[in-house]
């Protein structure tokens, strides 16, 4: 859940009104999540789709050169490196071929 998800359609289709009346939005998770990001020194690629309706619970952009993170233009949640336009899927298979050097 996201911060601003009251402006999606997603939350006034699935939630009934008294599920959206009972909810309170809390951040820690996703400040959990965040700091994680900034700090890990594992190598994380993640690819979401932009059509998928939770694209927006992706992982908040980061400076950490250890996560790299891909939205596929036209896929949904079935993004994959081998279906991301020629330019986003060679810069993806460029970090891979990096890390794993």
């Amino acid at each position: 859940m996201t911060e601003n998800m009251e402006d999606g359609l997603l939350w006034k289709l699935v939630f009934t009104d008294a599920q959206r009346e009972a909810f309170v939005y809390n951040g820690s998770l996703a400040s959990s999540l965040a700091a994680f990001e900034d700090t890990t020194g594992a190598k994380l690629l993640m690819v979401f789709g932009a059509a998928d309706p939770w694209i927006s619970l992706r992982i908040p952009e980061t400076d950490n050169p250890n996560v790299a993170a891909f939205v596929h233009p036209t896929a949904a949640h079935n993004a994959t490196i081998s279906t991301m336009p020629e330019e986003m899927k060679k810069e993806a298979a460029g970090i891979l071929d990096n890390w794993f050097r």
